[in-house]
């Protein structure tokens, strides 16, 4: 059972980053204003609606009820470790169902697209969180560990601004 619950997390992370670099080029193609670009915009809907109801969902949902079944096996709720990677899988499912709500109306996307790449790094965050919980069963390893990411990520949007202000200058 634990094998079945590693294997459908993959799948349930793979659609939701694919999901966001997907909602990347759609929103850089509705910018476009040639031709061909409301072809691409269709076909990148067609591609997100796929992605997530063949794949995303389902991995999510099996994913969750087995992981349930786990939890109830182990006992493992009785630990800090557990509470912390379980409030990790819930934002992660407030993000799946953000992500849903876009695929069903794309107008509800971010205009910008940097925000979108921005966005899209939560689901990568929340990976490495459960990651280091489950692998180290404790938390005095996982916050660090995510505000080290986060403080990474940060910096990396901040370097890139100055870049592009230097760029422009």
């Amino acid at each position: 059972m634990r094998a079945l619950h590693i294997i459908f997390m993959v799948c349930w992370f793979a659609g939701l980053l694919y999901i966001g670099r997907l909602f990347v080029y759609y929103v850089e193609a509705r910018k476009d204003s040639q031709q061909g670009s409301a072809k691409v915009s269709q076909q990148l809907c067609i591609m997100m609606k796929r992605l997530f109801y063949i794949i995303t969902w389902p991995s999510g949902i099996l994913t969750t009820l087995i992981g349930l079944h786990l939890l109830m096996q182990t006992g493992a709720l009785s630990h800090p470790w557990m509470h912390a990677k379980l409030g990790c899988v819930v934002l992660l499912w407030v993000y799946h169902i953000w992500a849903h709500r876009c695929v069903v109306s794309p107008k509800r996307l971010p205009k910008s697209s940097r925000t979108l790449r921005i966005a899209n790094e939560i689901p990568s965050i929340l990976l490495i969180a459960i990651v280091f919980f489950v692998s180290t069963r404790t938390v005095a390893v996982g916050i660090p560990v995510v505000a080290t990411v986060i403080f990474f990520g940060v910096l990396a949007v901040v370097v890139s601004k100055l870049i592009k202000i230097e760029e422009t200058v």
